[in-house]
């Protein structure tokens, strides 16, 4: 009796967390109709640097193509008969948002996009998007098929920082990456059949610069998979 009670407590205690070597790995939560509200992913933006200016055109604001310049007057209002020429230049195309986080980790400012796709052996891949504000991403990777239901068995998550600050030294930070050590991830079935990824999560990461102020990322995903590009 005394061996039964120590195997059930044994189960009563397993976590859906997986030790390796980087971290730990999460153990993916596969549901066939993962309930929430996604419809952040009816929001829009411009790619960053475009917005509308005061005349109402959808203009760039940062880091344009030369060719433009000249398109604009003083004010920066865009001529009139150069409007078709500016826009074969510049994307004003609209941005669905395909993320819903909240988060903290190093120069972070908010995101709202994240890009996945297969890599050549069928992996999924995916990595929040940085901008002018955040220049840390939440990045995973999916591994480790079952062999009867061929769906991926784990989940690895990190952050890396690609810092655009100096440390005392004059010298820009250093890249780094948090391990993982903490979370949970569920995914929805049908979507994935379609090549879409549905999913929630909550990850929590080991802060190895100050150890008592927590990195964390969760939130909701809705985006196409996209598939690598093979070599030639």
């Amino acid at each position: 009796m005394k061996y039964v009670l120590v195997i059930l407590l044994a189960f009563s205690q397993l976590k859906t967390i997986a030790q390796d070597k980087t971290g730990v790995k999460i153990k993916i939560q596969w549901v066939d109709n993962l309930p929430g509200d996604f419809s952040f992913a009816k929001k829009w933006d411009y790619p960053e640097g475009i917005d509308k200016n005061e005349f109402g055109q959808v203009n760039c604001f940062a880091s344009c193509p030369e060719e433009v310049y000249s398109m604009k007057d003083s004010t920066g209002k865009i001529y009139e008969d150069s409007l078709q020429s500016f826009y074969t230049y510049v994307d004003t195309l609209h941005q669905f948002h395909t993320l819903k986080a909240d988060a903290w980790c190093y120069e972070y400012a908010g995101a709202e996009f994240i890009e996945c796709r297969k890599d050549n052996n069928g992996m999924l891949e995916c990595e929040t998007l940085m901008s002018a504000g955040t220049h840390c991403s939440l990045q995973f990777r999916f591994g480790e098929a079952d062999k009867f239901t061929h769906q991926n068995k784990y989940c690895y998550p990190s952050v890396f920082m690609n810092s655009v600050f100096f440390d005392e030294s004059g010298r820009v930070k250093n890249k780094v990456t948090y391990p993982c050590t903490s979370g949970w991830i569920k995914v929805d079935k049908k979507s994935w059949d379609k090549g879409i990824l549905k999913a929630t999560f909550d990850f929590k990461f080991k802060n190895t610069d100050e150890k008592d102020l927590p990195i964390y990322w969760k939130g909701k995903i809705l985006t196409e998979i996209g598939q690598a590009i093979k070599a030639q």
